[in-house]
């Protein structure tokens, strides 16, 4: 039994190791633990050491936690994490799969390096605040892992504090149960480990009153009589705050959180219920907040706002009673649209700006979901959409959010495109000046919000008026988009409409062109998923296309003009969508003495100095210097046109020069450009990759493509850079294809003129006019060769 015992007063030792994928949230979990805060940058772990003491079962205790870098299929098991650890954390993430799949390789590890299956195990599934929007693994997933091991699963949030501390209570009692070092279990004093924070289960509330932190007060043993209480409690705080003019002391700020529970929302005693029961009350509830709120809008925004605190979000990071409020914001959300001053919304709209990161968008959507099915899914003769009109004008933030989740949680009808037209029509500014300034929201309307608002404009069954506003609407959308914010919009259902191009009328066919236009001229063409439309498409339907939707669909295709410039000894003039870049070789000629390398051929290189190092190792290692010893050759590519940050085309139009002046190469090479996800820059109009790569292949029998060179800017997850390796590697084959055309079509240019050049020679009757002829005719060096 491996135990470390001293004095009855010392602690005993246990090691733990935290392990996992990388990016899943080990240090951010241990930090939790340790410190008791949440780290606001990434940080690469290489090997991080924490203590903390701990009082378990009458005993201190001090773990030592073993925070280690990120593991991968192939990565060497650290050795700090193999002797003398009593027990293992194994984390994963529950929106990337990825982390999920590699923890058998983990655990393989760990049982190879200790040799004990029985080691204490804890499988934690990180991230748990994303369940909502980006998981990617199960509960039953997890379960049934930690199952097939014989350990423990919990799942945790390290970012809300969420079963942090349970998971190393639960590992401590496992190793401890391990060494045997547990009494056994009594009836009368068994020992239960239970979560310090509540599940949300807003109809059966759980929590008790101390189990909950933060300060506390006095309670009212007998409350007064609702709505009395009420009513009296609110007036109290307005007055409060008038008098201090918004600076209230902290002491007086708990107290007043105890009366808002037990007096404004009705908590009873423990504050597991609430005494209204009855729908008549719970709506008086409403009137008589909606009545406070009406006052408070004669105040300055700054008390209005810090009201608006006070009232609903005084219990953050207290489960129950925060998600109790929150139930009722959401139903005074729809009540104060026809009973109180818009300009709460604009309160909501700064509130859910704070935490759009999170939990944000779930009580966004949830607010417009229930403004949605009260005011929009309604009979058509009641127009209750109009209470939602005037919205714009006191909280355009708010009609923001309307806008990108309404869509989403409902089928859109006449009253949205009602809504929708009147809050853009005029002016569409305020609309584009929140989402730019919020990036959460930037990325949800261009990933789903847009897809729809376009297919609605496709597929509708509105009046002609309507259906034309609606629609250029949706072409201004795209204009402001392109001007504002820049990124691109996913447009997925243009694929579904290009399907059925034949089947369509004339007037959606000439609406579906317009939409195809605007998106080309944004990128954000789904261009893979057009051309394998395009090619299924019948030969009927393709020949009625317009020729510019299919040159726009093949514009990726590439496009060379070998021996383009007179001057060098090779050349070649490359267009690849759109950028164009000229490459010119001169050589092996003689080198300088200065210069010279009596072994090998030197390379000099003119490009720009950012990207120069990579291409000249792409030579060094391509071209057979070796035959060309005491020689130079000089190599230079100019850019024409195009994106500057999409070069690899330069590496392609200079392998193509190379080709054309014969020099000898080990191996061809092509450069591949990919582009990771996008994000938006605060406070700017521009609009970048969150990561991109310039990838150098040469052929290879195996994979197609095999990595000699790379080069990349901005951050990027292993998954990401997997994905990018793999598409690269499929169009690297395509450009080596097209080089053996490219350079197969020279050369057969070269053969059939030479033969006709001897043919001619030798006729005995025309001879001397064949020659003259000849003699008259383009130089096959001189003569430019285009290949497509």
């Amino acid at each position: 039994m491996h135990e470390q015992r001293g004095k009855s007063n010392e602690a005993l030792q246990r090691k733990i190791a935290v392990m996992g994928y990388p990016c899943v949230g080990k240090s951010s979990l241990t930090l939790r633990y340790v410190e008791g805060s949440f780290p606001d940058a990434y940080d690469t772990t290489i090997e991080d050491y924490h203590q903390k003491s701990m009082h378990f079962h009458n005993r201190n205790y001090l773990l030592k936690i073993t925070d280690s870098a990120g593991q991968q299929e192939y990565s060497l098991f650290p050795r700090s994490c193999s002797v003398d650890i009593d027990g293992y954390i194994l984390v994963y993430a529950i929106d990337d799969k990825r982390s999920f799949e590699i923890m058998q390789t983990i655990h393989d590890k760990i049982i190879d390096s200790i040799g004990d299956i029985s080691v204490p195990l804890i499988v934690v599934g990180n991230k748990q605040d994303l369940q909502h929007n980006s998981r990617m693994v199960t509960v039953n997933e997890g379960q049934k892992l930690a199952k097939e091991w014989n350990a423990i699963f919990i799942e945790a949030s390290a970012k809300d504090n969420t079963e942090v501390d349970k998971i190393f209570e639960k590992l401590l009692y496992e190793i401890e149960r391990s060494k045997n070092n547990l009494l056994p279990e009594k009836k009368a004093n068994c020992v239960t480990f239970m979560s310090t924070r509540a599940p949300l289960l807003p109809s059966a509330p759980v929590v008790a009153a101390q189990q909950m932190p933060g300060p506390r007060g006095p309670r009212p043993i007998s409350p007064q009589q609702f709505p009395k209480c009420a009513k009296d409690t609110l007036a109290s705080i307005l007055q409060t705050f008038r008098q201090h003019q918004g600076k209230v002391a902290r002491s007086k700020l708990a107290d007043i959180q105890t009366r808002i529970d037990v007096d404004v929302f009705c908590l009873v005693v423990d504050r597991r219920a609430t005494r209204l029961t009855t729908v008549s009350d719970q709506f008086r509830l409403l009137q008589i907040l909606a009545e406070f709120f009406t006052k408070v809008n004669e105040e300055v925004p700054t008390i209005r706002y810090q009201l608006f605190d006070v009232i609903f979000l005084g219990r953050e990071g207290e489960s129950f009673l925060h998600e109790s409020r929150m139930a009722v914001l959401g139903k005074l959300c729809v009540h104060m649209m026809q009973f109180g001053p818009y300009s709460f919304y604009a309160d909501v709209a700064q509130w859910l700006n704070r935490i759009s990161r999170g939990s944000g968008k779930n009580y966004a959507r949830g607010f417009v979901t229930d403004i949605v099915n009260a005011y929009m899914i309604s009979e058509e003769r009641l127009n209750m959409h109009e209470f939602l009109l005037p919205l714009r004008e006191f909280a355009a933030e708010f009609t923001v959010y309307f806008l990108i989740f309404a869509i989403q949680v409902h089928e859109p009808e006449r009253s949205w495109a009602i809504v929708f037209t009147e809050w853009l029509r005029d002016d569409a500014t305020p609309f584009f000046a929140v989402v730019k300034e919020n990036n959460f929201l930037a990325k949800e309307f261009a990933s789903t919000t847009f897809n729809l608002i376009a297919k609605f404009d496709l597929k509708n069954s509105l009046d002609e008026n309507l259906k034309k506003a609606y629609h250029e609407m949706v072409v201004s959308l795209y204009n402001n988009w392109k001007r504002f914010i820049g990124s691109p919009l996913n447009v997925g259902v243009l694929v579904d409409v290009f399907r059925e191009y034949g089947r369509i009328g004339e007037e959606d066919q000439q609406k579906f062109l317009q939409h195809f236009c605007l998106a080309n001229q944004m990128k954000s063409l789904p261009m893979a998923e057009m051309k394998r439309t395009l090619g299924s498409l019948p030969v009927d339907v393709k020949r009625a296309l317009p020729t510019e939707v299919i040159s726009m669909i093949e514009l990726n295709k590439m496009n060379a003009e070998l021996h383009s410039s007179g001057r060098a000894d090779g050349s070649c003039l490359l267009q690849q969508g759109g950028t164009c870049f000229l490459a010119a070789v001169n050589g092996p000629r003689l080198c300088p003495m200065y210069k010279r390398d009596h072994e090998n051929l030197k390379i000099n290189l003119a490009y720009r100095n950012k990207l120069e190092c990579l291409l000249r190792n792409v030579l060094e290692h391509a071209v057979d210097k070796k035959l060309f010893p005491r020689q130079q050759l000089m190599c230079n590519v100019q850019e024409i046109e195009g994106a500057s940050e999409n070069v690899a085309p330069a590496i392609n139009a200079m392998c193509l020069a190379l080709l054309d002046a014969a020099v000898p190469l080990h191996h061809l090479f092509c450069g591949v450009h990919i582009s990771v996800g996008s994000s938006l820059e605060p406070g700017t109009q521009k609009v970048k990759p969150d990561c991109s790569f310039v990838l150098v292949f040469k052929p290879s029998i195996v994979s197609g493509g095999e990595l000699i060179g790379s080069m990349n800017t901005g951050a990027f997850t292993m998954a990401q850079y997997e994905e990018a390796l793999k598409k690269a590697q499929n169009s690297a084959l395509q450009i080596f294809d097209f080089f053996r055309e490219a350079m197969a079509k020279k050369f057969t240019v070269k053969l059939t003129y030479g033969v006709e050049k001897k043919l001619r020679l030798q006729e005995p009757d025309d001879g001397a006019a064949t020659m003259e002829e000849s003699d008259a005719g383009p130089s096959p060096r001189k003569k430019r060769r285009s290949v497509q």
